[in-house]
């Protein structure tokens, strides 16, 4: 209330006037006070207090009572109309947060009451934000004002220009690569002042960019040397370097911010602005944007009739920074034309109210409170929320084709005059355009096809569309929340963490590292994109910085930032760092689920006309469950047999015999050895048929059908894939990792990432050559060419290299903890068409949907709406959730009623007394056991053999430590639901499900491991070190175990080879002694969300080859709760403690008390 008192003030002492305002609400619809009437009736409250202020209204086309002269269009009414219908829709609360710019305060009488008169009235909205707590990037809003039809179908519907054909533009990496070395030499400069020392600090920019970008690069031919697009950024060094001395000659390294992190939770707007110059008396504002002026989506110049890009974005910046600051900066659009040659105006300089953007519109700049700056900034804001939300359409296919009728949306009431004027140029570059479904477009196939999908198709693509959206949604709203949410509040929740002194800062490698007086605790890890602001500042406010967590210990935070820290003045001391949500991720998914919708119709050969499910192609059909898998005819292998068991021979048989179209589920338990079975798949597929075809090999043609593509859910298990794979000799030539340069990767998969292979760094150490990159990238090519199995994961599945190739077999590991629309990337590339009119590839899903599940939020779980009836008849349950994976439901589906299901039965790792616990709790219909007796009777003792012993010393614990590593029993269970002091901490348990910790388990775990190691000499501690393992579900837990660690003085080296980390985290590693605390124990015997899906416990288990311990309270894990969810958690975990206990009658397992430990 008290930032919006003073306007409501105002807009009451000049009634009926309409003023310009600027204040944050909650607006509730209230549909009984409109009557008939064609008026919105809003209840105003406080967003925070939820305080009522007003009632308002708002008229269409921007009217009020005494209005003169009407607007001619208006988006405000329509919009926030159609926003209100799309949470009525989906039963939603009619709640949205509008930021007023534009009102009138209307006087209706004034009571008499017992303390005097009071005034009353009501507002009139003219113009607003809609949403300001979701954020719209100031690309987005390019996209939207260019055409909001393209900007519904990229952005909301995820639909692309198909990657089933070769990609024709490789423009944007000269362009990334002129806006590094900006970034890069500008940086070095303002340091050093030293214009040789910044001409090699842009030379280095273009040298990542190439080597970020190779797949990229090399799907162009270079047989006349290189092109524009690698010669321009070297053409225009000299000039770039020399106008950064020129321009940054009086400027100090903390004046010059670079790639800077803007957002305004007022606006509703983010993005990263280029580059931001901080001036004595103003700042300056320059965006740098590169292309050919052919090819521009933007706006004419009335005048002149040129284009140039950004106009919108740069627009936007300037707005938040001026909101931010409180001052305009002066802004200005730097652009490298690719087809103009190097002369005096190129690059050409223009500033902001000389673009065409403002010009057509007539927009003062220094006029912030005129409506034509506003609704320009406003309708453009207001579409892209609408759309991207999706409450716009919704996910009635009737209101999506009726606002996709014409490309400006005119249902909205937009003003035309504020949308580009160059649409016919966009056109060229629209995913609709190329698959013919746009009224407006160049060419025509079928306007109406979101009236002509089949029904059971539409509504299996709409569900699972929801919650992709929501979880987008969500992600979307998180910088909003971080920049107005009390700080305590997100520390609570784990995703802020505050008063972080600065200890040091390395400005050339970009190094930050922060610390804490108090331990730190937080969901943040490793890995996690972050950014980091001064401690006075809010997220977004021009000086944060955006980085990846490096490392992460209880006092101490080590960041690799993307740009220097910088501050008027003296640079803060104090910082906070803040988890960013990532958007990618529900993007690729998106993206394959619509392209699995539209590639149904396309696939079909049927155009212009609503079509049946049989029409549809038969693995849609498959995949629906309206067809059944068509029976495999094995191709025999037997000769396999020597090397492997027989269910990985079957599947091999099996996944030979696939037919295009056909799919082949493969089920991999613990220790099965199923990437070993790919790797063998891949091989017989290769050798079949590519190695023994050698015109395929020697084909001159560059699009080359391949034969194996395999996708992995995670880079983890493609670089697995990568290190069996290289196992057969043959192959190594014919391997590659998609994946851009990266030296997280092993050497061993290194060599088969492209610009590795090709020895680009060694290659182009020096300097950037364009003759020398043409070199190496033919190599590239070369080796590209002659490739047959390629390796990635499913978000790479868009990949450069990717795009027009065809695939004879696509496997998909991991496929269990792979969403649904996210295993839908394996249908995007098609096989030859000699092959299949249809067009499907063969494709095997391998994974276990008894192990880890698909990673889902918890409210995007809460909010899953109800399953269709064509999911209920294909394998899925009334519960079920997008955790459900497409092999899950395949495989409940099909197993017992077909024979594309292969089990491995065969387990490669663990002793038979811990197998058989995963075998009974986990797989009790599978004869799941050890291969042969060397793995089914591995002990502790054939690992420590090579270690000796020190002289006997007795401790406290010692018998304790010589019964727990009996090498006669491998699992041990240490019962702590007699001890007193093991009671899971309750404090701070509102960061969700991460927050449960015991210190009792800690401390015992802590002791065993040090007691343990304490056997043997320090050199042999670090090697006995790399296999030991300790798991439990919460970050918090795990952080205590290593502090105990710590206390008890084992040396940081050990502590860093031991391995104590969530199931989350473990899955795809082994250790020969694993230990596992469970956690959770109190009376309530609530075992908690994270327990609750048991698959989590087969995973922890195993992991261990020798020697299972395991730590916790058996009554709260087996008594039952009130919490019914926990139920079927309950009886798997019974099973677990009932085996333990058989195990103990045989004398393979042991069970101890925790209060026999000391402490």
């Amino acid at each position: 209330m008290d930032k919006v008192s003073p306007y409501l003030e105002i807009l009451k002492s000049n009634p009926n006037v309409p003023k310009f305002v600027d204040f944050q609400v909650l607006a509730e619809r209230t549909r009984e006070a409109e009557g008939e009437k064609y008026q919105l009736v809003l209840k105003l409250m406080d967003p925070k207090t939820r305080t009522h202020i007003c009632t308002a209204v708002i008229y269409p086309m921007e009217w009020f009572p005494g209005r003169t002269k009407q607007a001619t269009f208006s988006h405000y009414h329509n919009v926030l109309r159609y926003c209100y219908a799309g949470l009525a829709s989906e039963g939603r609360s009619p709640e949205l947060l509008l930021q007023i710019m534009k009102a009138i305060w209307k006087p209706e009488k004034k009571e008499n009451n017992a303390n005097g008169e009071k005034e009353s009235g009501q507002l009139i909205i003219l113009k607003f934000i809609i949403s300001p707590d979701y954020n719209i990037t100031g690309g987005e809003l390019e996209s939207a004002f260019n055409c909001p039809a393209k900007y519904f179908y990229e952005s909301f519907l995820g639909l692309q220009r198909t990657i089933r054909n070769a990609p024709t533009s490789i423009g944007f990496v000269r362009g990334n690569a002129i806006h590094k070395g900006i970034q890069y030499a500008s940086n070095e400069w303002v340091r050093s002042a030293d214009p040789v020392k910044a001409m090699k600090s842009y030379n280095r920019a273009i040298l990542d960019e190439w080597r970020d970008n190779f797949s990229v690069l090399i799907r162009k031919s270079y047989y006349r040397g290189p092109n524009k697009d690698l010669k321009l950024p070297l053409q225009v060094d000299s000039i770039i370097v020399d106008q950064i001395v020129e321009q940054f000659k009086d400027i100090k390294e903390n004046q010059l911010l670079n790639e800077t992190l803007l957002f305004s939770p007022e606006r509703g707007i983010s993005g990263r602005a280029d580059q931001i110059i901080l001036k004595k008396d103003y700042d300056e504002l320059w965006e740098i944007k590169t292309g050919s002026r052919y090819f521009i989506e933007s706006d004419y110049d009335p005048l002149t009739g040129v284009t140039h890009p950004g106009g919108v974005q740069a627009f936007a910046y300037h707005e938040i920074i001026k909101k931010v600051t409180g001052k305009a900066p002066r802004t200005f659009i730097e652009f490298f034309d690719a087809d103009a040659e190097l002369e005096e105006d190129n690059p050409e300089i223009i500033p902001l109210q000389d673009h065409a953007v403002i010009k057509r519109r007539k927009i003062d700049l220094s006029d912030d409170q005129s409506d034509e700056y506003l609704d320009l900034l406003l309708q453009t804001r207001n579409i892209a929320f609408a759309i991207e939300s999706g409450l716009l359409s919704g996910y009635d296919r009737y209101k999506i084709n009726r606002f996709l009728s014409r490309r400006f949306m005119p249902a909205l009431g937009t003003d035309f005059n504020l949308l580009s004027s160059n649409w016919r140029r966009i056109c060229n570059y629209c995913p609709s355009n190329q698959q013919g479904i746009c009224s407006d477009g160049k060419k025509l196939h079928d306007p109406d096809i979101w009236l002509h999908f089949p029904q059971d198709l539409y509504e299996y693509w709409s569900w699972y569309f929801r919650q992709l959206r929501f979880e987008l949604n969500n992600v979307k709203r998180h910088l909003h929340k971080l920049a107005t949410s009390e700080i305590d509040n997100l520390e609570n929740q784990g995703i802020t963490i505050s008063n972080l002194k600065l200890e040091k800062f390395d400005p050339y490698h970009y190094v930050l590292t922060l610390t804490s007086d108090k331990k730190i605790f937080t969901r943040i890890r490793e890995g996690d994109d972050v950014f980091v602001t001064p401690s006075d500042l809010l997220p977004g406010e021009i000086f944060s910085v955006e980085g990846k967590i490096d490392s992460l210990s209880s006092k101490e935070i080590v960041i690799k930032t993307r740009s220097t820290l910088k501050r008027r003045g003296k640079i803060a001391d104090k910082f906070r760092v803040d988890q960013v949500e990532n958007v990618i991720f529900s993007q690729w998914q998106s993206r394959s689920l619509t392209d699995f919708l539209f590639e149904s119709m396309n696939r079909s050969g049927i155009l212009g006309r609503k079509i049946s499910d049989n029409e549809l192609p038969y693995l849609i059909k498959l995949i629906l469950g309206i067809s059944k898998p068509n029976k495999i005819k094995p191709i025999p292998r037997t000769g396999l047999l020597k090397e492997l068991d027989k269910f990985k021979v079957e599947a091999i048989e099996k996944g030979l015999g696939l037919q295009p179209g056909d799919m082949l589920l493969v089920q991999g338990p613990p220790g099965s050895g199923k990437t070993r079975m790919i790797a063998q798949l891949a091989r017989e597929i290769f050798s079949e048929y590519y190695l023994l075809n050698s015109k395929l090999v020697d084909d001159e043609k560059f699009y080359l059908s391949k034969p194996v593509l395999i996708l992995a859910n995670t880079h983890r298990a493609a670089d697995e894939v990568i290190v069996k794979l290289s196992a057969f000799e043959e192959l190594k030539p014919y391997i590659v990792r998609l994946e851009s340069y990266s030296k997280d990767h092993s050497e061993i998969v290194q060599e088969y990432i492209l610009p590795t292979k090709t020895k680009f760094d060694e290659t182009l150490s020096e300097k950037a050559d364009a003759d020398a990159l043409v070199t190496v990238l033919k190599k590239g090519i070369e080796l590209y060419r002659k490739a047959g199995i390629i390796v990635g994961t499913l978000g790479s599945v868009g990949n450069n290299l990717l795009k027009g190739l065809n695939f004879h077999w696509v496997i998909v590991d991991e496929a269990g903890q792979a969403t649904e629309p996210a295993s839908l990337g394996a249908f995007r590339h098609c096989c030859p068409t000699t092959e299949s009119i249809e067009g499907f590839p063969r494709v095997l899903l391998v994974g276990d949907h008894k192990q880890l599940p698909p990673v889902v939020t918890e409210e995007t779980i809460e909010h899953t709406p109800p399953v269709p009836k064509v999911l209920l008849n294909a394998g899925l349950q009334k519960e079920s959730t997008l955790k459900t994976s497409l092999f899950e439901r395949l495989f409940n589906m099909w197993t017992g009623k077909s024979d594309n299901v292969v089990i491995l039965s065969e387990q490669y790792r663990m002793h038979e007394a811990i197998s058989r616990i995963i075998k009974n709790a986990f797989y009790p219909s599978v004869n799941y056991t050890p291969a042969n007796n060397d793995i089914g009777k591995h002990t502790i003792d054939e690992f420590l053999e090579p270690y000796a012993k020190l002289p006997s010393t007795k401790s406290t614990n010692s018998e304790i430590i010589a019964k727990l590593f009996t090498p006669t029993k491998p699992v041990i269970f240490i019962n702590t639901e007699k001890d007193k002091a093991a009671i899971e901490g309750i404090e701070e348990i509102d960061i969700q499900t991460e927050s449960r910790f015991n210190i009792r388990e800690s401390k015992i775990i802590g002791k065993i491991v040090t007691d343990f190691l304490s056997l043997y000499d320090e050199k042999d501690q670090l090697e006995i070190a790399k296999q030991i393992g300790v798991i439990s579900p919460y970050r918090h837990q795990n952080n205590l175990i290593y502090g105990e660690l710590r206390a008890n003085n084992l040396s940081e080296e050990i502590i860093e080879n031991l391995r104590v980390d969530t199931v989350d985290r473990f899955q795809g590693d082994e250790r020969e002694i694993i230990i596992i605390s469970l956690t959770n124990s109190n009376e309530n015997n609530i075992i908690g969300q994270l327990h609750r899906d048991w698959r989590r416990m087969n995973v922890s288990i195993s992991r261990a080859k020798a020697k299972l311990i395991i730590v916790g309270n058996q009554q709260t894990f087996t008594q039952k709760s009130s919490e019914e969810k926990e139920d079927e958690a309950k009886e798997i975990f019974k099973e677990v403690f009932r085996t333990i206990k058989e195990l103990e009658q045989e004398k393979l397992a042991d069970e101890l008390s925790s209060n026999e430990i000391t402490i």
